[in-house]
């Protein structure tokens, strides 16, 4: 799993999505096993206070109860995995120096100091 781990951090730093740059707060980060032979990184931004910063009125999670009053028997559902979906989406400059991110458990050859900033 720490090879994965390995894998994943070098795919976001190749790609341009964590970058130099100074930074006030870490998120910290974990994997998550996905089937038998992978596995889902999983970025948490809840100790910066992060999390609860952001302020989206439109966006609303249904709960099961919401879900399952608009199935029928004819219904169908799917389940879709995004992938990076939301690394599409540049972090405003307000919120990067919050976004810090420490490479160095799993990319210790890094130059420098192992700090990234996320800016997607």
């Amino acid at each position: 799993m720490r090879e994965q781990v390995r894998q994943k951090l070098e795919n976001v730093r190749s790609k341009g999505y964590i970058v130099a740059g100074t930074m006030s707060s870490l998120t910290g980060y974990f994997a998550v096993p996905k089937g038998s032979d992978d596995i889902h990184m999983v970025y948490d931004a809840t100790k910066s206070g992060l999390n609860s910063a952001p302020w989206v009125p439109s966006f609303t999670l249904p709960t099961v109860e919401t879900l399952l009053d608009l199935l029928s028997s004819s219904s169908w559902m799917a389940d879709l995995d995004m992938g990076e979906m939301f690394l599409n989406f540049p972090l405003d400059l307000k919120v990067q120096p919050y976004c810090g991110i420490d490479l160095k458990p799993y990319l210790g050859h890094t130059r420098g100091l192992a700090w990234k900033l996320w800016v997607r």
